[in-house]
């Protein structure tokens, strides 16, 4: 009986886990594409100053 209890109470933990890994690696997703779009943007910035000057 109490190892029913053990193995129930592992599996929700293992399913809490994945879920969270799950949202943890989509958040990442979010937080890269972020960053690329913040460098393409400073990139671009970069560019358009160097038309200007020249």
């Amino acid at each position: 009986m109490r190892d029913k209890a053990t193995e129930n109470s592992s599996m929700s933990a293992a399913g809490s886990g994945a879920s969270l890994l799950a949202h943890l690696s989509s958040a990442r997703n979010s937080l890269a594409m972020k960053g690329f779009v913040c460098m393409r943007r400073v990139e671009l910035r970069a560019e358009l100053e160097m038309t200007v000057n020249a």
